[in-house]
């Protein structure tokens, strides 16, 4: 279940930029500089990067760029006098990133790779996308970084207040790197908490770093009329995908000392304990607690998943949240559909099954497939109509309410 991990081979950190002036990139090299890198002290030379770590630009773009998209501007100086005290290999991805940049992810087994949050128009053609952040969250299988300019533009992040950081900022190496972070790890489930662990400690976490382990339960709301619906619903769903309730559900008291092991001689923050919806939650819990980093996991899901879902957690957090979030995709971490442990509080939508087509003779695979579609448009189907079936209860209920409060309200009027 756990995913190859870093194997003692150091660091692979990709940046990935399209020109070094634009301020997505600015914003992002900053933060991977003074958040991520790490850099050992050269007596009386200041600092460079440690040798553990491999820095590796990728550019994405037009290949008849040249040298150009090296050059700097009013926000930063070019590439080689920014990288002066960090040594790196360029990788020139001329044309689509689409095309090009999950398949040199795998080729060069990178660890973490870290994106700006905008990008040239011309290189969205080529993706169809408004944003950059769209394509990244559906198809990178690496674990993943997208820089908001909101969410690092602040005191604690040491970044400016204004619209940009400045270009000294970008250059100078000083200090000690990284310095204490506070990190959160958010986890659905234990067998995915596990592996958010693992990964976190082989690939981010430093000795100096202090850590929460943090974990939403719902709302206990035993007078909200949607409750029982909701899980009527659930119901219907888990037996549409053929789910198990999910035996790595997380309770009040596995989340206790949940962590302590995994992270033993690190500063960990245990058992803290959210409760309502996750999205907001987590969303709240960055803010009022200063959280500088957020690591947590994803999935893969379809635009039915993600339409009946309304949207990842993941996704709403890295859009919205008030610090960077590193997104482990579960692929990466070797993480399974039947280890994700459906029930948790992260399961927003279950996930469709695989279509049996893999396991069954050529001659036969057009045709399985082909009603294994059918099974789950018909499910879906089942659950829209039963819902629209309670909200036309409820809305009769409502109307009755209201006839009775108007007779109420005219008898009151005439005694």
């Amino acid at each position: 279940m756990a995913g190859h991990g870093n194997t003692g081979r150091g660091r692979n950190i990709a940046l990935c930029c399209a020109h070094w002036s634009d301020s997505s990139t600015v914003h992002a090299w900053t933060w991977m500089k003074q958040y991520l890198l790490k850099r050992e002290t050269m007596f009386g030379q200041g600092t460079r990067l440690d040798p553990s770590d491999h820095l590796i630009i990728v550019h994405v773009g037009k290949g008849g760029e040249k040298e150009r998209w090296k050059m700097g501007g009013p926000l930063i100086p070019d590439l080689e006098t920014c990288l002066e005290s960090f040594p790196h290999t360029i990788e020139d991805l001329a044309g689509s990133i689409q095309g090009n940049i999950r398949e040199f992810l795998d080729r060069a087994k990178i660890d973490i790779v870290v994106f700006g949050n905008r990008y040239p128009q011309s290189v969205l053609k080529a993706l169809s996308l408004v944003s950059v952040r769209d394509w990244v969250k559906q198809h990178v299988n690496t674990p993943y970084i997208i820089i908001r300019p909101e969410a690092v533009r602040n005191v604690r992040m040491r970044f400016g207040s204004g619209p940009e950081t400045s270009a000294e900022s970008v250059v100078s190496p000083g200090g000690t790197f990284p310095p204490p972070r506070r990190i959160a790890i958010a986890y659905p489930t234990l067998a995915i908490g596990r592996a958010l662990l693992q990964m976190a400690r082989e690939r981010v976490l430093q000795p100096s770093d202090t850590i929460d382990i943090v974990h939403v339960f719902p709302r206990d709301d035993a007078d909200n009329p949607m409750k029982e619906v909701m899980k009527g619903t659930l119901k219907l769903m888990r037996a549409m995908t053929l789910q198990k309730a999910g035996s790595n559900e997380v309770s009040e008291l596995d989340s206790i000392n949940f962590g302590a092991s995994e992270l033993e001689g690190f500063n960990v923050n245990l058992n803290v304990i959210l409760k309502g919806e996750r999205k907001s939650q987590l969303s709240q819990y960055l803010e009022t607690e200063k959280i500088e980093l957020l690591i947590i996991g994803a999935r893969s899901s379809n635009a039915l998943q993600k339409t009946l879902s309304g949207g990842s957690t993941s996704s709403h957090l890295i859009d919205n949240g008030a610090c960077p979030v590193m997104v482990i995709p579960y692929v990466a971490m070797g993480i399974t559909e039947e280890d994700e442990g459906y029930g948790s509080p992260d399961a927003s939508c279950p996930t469709m099954p695989l279509s049996p087509s893999y396991a069954a003779p050529t001659g036969q695979r057009s045709e399985i497939a082909r009603q294994s579609f059918q099974v789950q448009q018909q499910a879906v189907s089942d659950v829209v109509m039963r819902l629209q079936q309670q909200l036309l209860e409820r809305d009769r209920t409502i109307a009755e309410l209201r006839s009775q409060l108007a007779a109420l309200q005219e008898a009151q009027r005439t005694t």
